[in-house]
């Protein structure tokens, strides 16, 4: 495959009209929404306005997480960042056809994520294709005044508490400069779709958003990129943690002066 072919064969994803539609009137049916840090969106909206790329960063419950988020900044009056709005989506949703169906009523970019084996020689290079793609595709995106949505968790959650955040995730907040980390927390949206269910069900869901952090200034002193991906994990948990009730992992405790961070669930 030459270098231009493969430079097209992952490109964003568009939603599709019909399948957004759907998953529009499925959020707006099935989630109950109550809209906490209205102030948040604000500064927001006033941020990427200003031409910082933002990353918006959350707990993960459930597949129906991104279609309430969507549907929730639109409840609150805030379309055009839903608009700007794109995920960093794990290929395993791809595997199944329900979910498959619903990634395309969303606009992403596909990733391959550790947690897949890559085994076979053609998996391993789909796997740098894909991601080699997904960054290109993320810097783009940021680097037009646009937002990128991340579970950092990696999965959804199986036991109602909130995991660690994958520090490697954090490499997109290192693609571009003067980026800022949007934090945001779902509650119910796990009693929505449940893990191994086919069905929606009814339920209230909270959606809170704190208030947006500077990646700049998280990393200060910072030598590697490693180093700087573990400090913005930790510093992203402990703001999305802070949004949570304690029944999701939202109890921590702050370490060193607020340097360091341990998330106690």
């Amino acid at each position: 495959m030459n270098k231009e072919k493969a430079s097209n064969s992952y490109p964003i994803n568009e939603p599709l009209p019909g399948i957004e539609g759907f998953c529009h009137l499925a959020a707006k049916i099935f989630c109950k929404e109550n809209i906490e840090g209205v102030q948040n969106l604000e500064k927001i909206r006033e941020l990427s306005n200003s031409g910082h790329p933002i990353l918006m960063v959350g707990n993960h419950r459930s597949n129906a997480d991104a279609a309430a988020l969507y549907e929730g900044l639109g409840k609150a009056g805030f379309e055009d960042l839903a608009d700007k709005l794109k995920f960093i989506l794990g290929q395993r949703l791809k595997f199944d056809w329900k979910t498959k169906y619903l990634t395309r009523g969303y606009s992403h970019i596909d990733i391959f994520p550790p947690t897949i084996s890559t085994d076979e020689r053609e998996m391993r290079r789909m796997k740098v294709e894909m991601n080699k793609a997904a960054i290109r595709n993320s810097k783009n995106v940021l680097s037009n005044h646009g937002i990128l949505g991340l579970f950092p968790e990696g999965t959804r959650t199986r036991d109602s508490l909130m995991h660690d955040f994958i520090p490697e995730t954090m490499s997109f907040a290192l693609l571009c400069d003067d980026t800022y980390i949007a934090p945001f927390s779902l509650i119910g949206t796990d009693k929505v779709w449940p893990v191994g269910s086919s069905r929606w069900h009814r339920n209230d869901v909270d959606l809170r958003f704190g208030a947006p952090f500077s990646v700049d200034e998280v990393v200060v002193g910072a030598s590697t990129d490693s180093e700087k991906r573990l400090l913005i994990a930790k510093r992203a948990q402990l703001e999305v943690a802070s949004l949570s009730p304690v029944e999701y992992g939202g109890t921590m405790v702050k370490m060193s002066q607020g340097k360091e961070y341990k998330i106690r669930v």
